[in-house]
């Protein structure tokens, strides 16, 4: 059981690696354009006249890159899973609150049958941190303000990976053994279960569209700040 509790803290870490990499990548390379095409006219006796350079006699119809749908998709279950995880934590906590209020003791706080539990609180914030941070992705991509997108999916790649694992552990441990006959428990294996195979699926997804988004960002990177407001 040990072994499995750096791996909640790996996709943070890959996250922010990946933006570095990422924003460090637009700094260097910037807003470079290819080179136009150059046409040079030669006269007949082979003397080079004045370079000509070619220019698109309808700018209207050249092709503008458009939004990547797939990232669109990955954003709106990113900002799914996560508000309502967010909902989710909001009631245990009002649980929490109401429960410690009304005992007015630590001890009954956190005692090991009438009380909620440390273990089960701090899981709860852990869960709001990840809960957070998807949200934060989904809600950046979506509007396209995200410099790049490479960390946000391996970050939901890794994480939808390390909750897999971890329902999995659950599922062959001892304890889910004993509650075997208990509904909520298969329920909670299924929602989990679905959360990270839509997490792994989402990271794949963005992964495969981050050229598409590079390339509609570099063409509206003009009109971002007016989108901040």
């Amino acid at each position: 059981m040990g072994f499995l509790l750096p791996l909640p803290f790996f996709p943070i870490f890959s996250i922010l690696a990946c933006q570095i990499f990422d924003i460090s990548r637009f700094m260097v390379l910037g807003r470079s354009s290819p080179p136009k095409p150059v046409s040079q006219k030669f006269s007949e006796k082979g003397a080079r006249t004045v370079p000509v350079i070619k220019q698109n006699p309808h700018p209207e119809s050249a092709k503008k890159a458009k939004f990547p749908i797939i990232l669109l998709v990955a954003s709106t279950y990113w900002i799914t899973i996560s508000g309502t995880c967010l909902l989710g934590l909001l009631n245990q906590l009002t649980l929490i609150l109401t429960a410690f209020c009304q005992s007015r003791s630590l001890a009954y706080y956190l005692g090991p049958t009438d009380g909620i539990k440390s273990v089960g609180f701090s899981q709860m914030l852990i869960e709001s941190l990840f809960a957070a941070v998807i949200l934060f992705a989904g809600i950046q991509s979506i509007r396209g303000l995200a410099k790049g997108i490479l960390g946000y999916g391996f970050g939901s790649l890794c994480l939808g990976l390390s909750l897999m694992l971890y329902t999995l552990f659950k599922m062959t441990s001892e304890e889910y053994s004993v509650w075997a006959s208990n509904i909520p428990q298969h329920l909670y294996s299924a929602r989990y279960s679905a959360w990270s195979f839509g997490l792994v699926t989402t990271g794949m997804l963005t992964l495969g569209s981050r050229d598409a988004y590079m390339a509609w960002r570099e063409e509206n990177h003009g009109e971002l700040p007016n989108r901040r407001r």
